[in-house]
């Protein structure tokens, strides 16, 4: 039997789940980063410069150095993606619960207790 409905969403991705997701993301972010500035600095130490060439007669071949640099920058700028999706996946993560209650305490002396208000902070990480 098959019924035509609406989708049930994804359940939600519990706390201890985000923080992993926004370590792991960190983590691909800093590496992106890294292989990025070490692509970028082997392809400008590899390229040859145009007018120390100038005697000779011969054009110099820096497609591999420039392949290198523009390598480099996109895994840059791509790691910064990765550093804000982090950051995001930390932040929903840990929030701030506060919630009012009302708690009763004995009356010293009588029989009876005396309702007073109450307030739970819980911070989740």
């Amino acid at each position: 039997m098959s019924s035509y409905g609406q989708v049930t969403p994804p359940p939600e991705k519990t706390s201890a789940e985000l923080l992993q997701l926004g370590r792991s993301q960190t983590t691909a972010g800093w590496i992106f980063a890294a292989s990025g500035l070490a692509l970028l600095v082997a392809g400008a130490a590899t390229h040859q410069n145009v007018l120390e060439q100038w005697y000779l007669d011969e054009e110099a071949d820096n497609t591999m150095s420039n392949g290198m640099m523009g390598l480099g920058s996109a895994a840059m700028v791509g790691s910064v993606f990765f550093f804000l999706s982090g950051s995001r996946n930390k932040d929903k993560a840990a929030y701030l619960e506060m919630t009012s209650h009302l708690t009763r305490t004995p009356q010293l002396g009588a029989s009876g207790s005396k309702v007073q208000p109450g307030i739970s902070l819980k911070i989740t990480f």
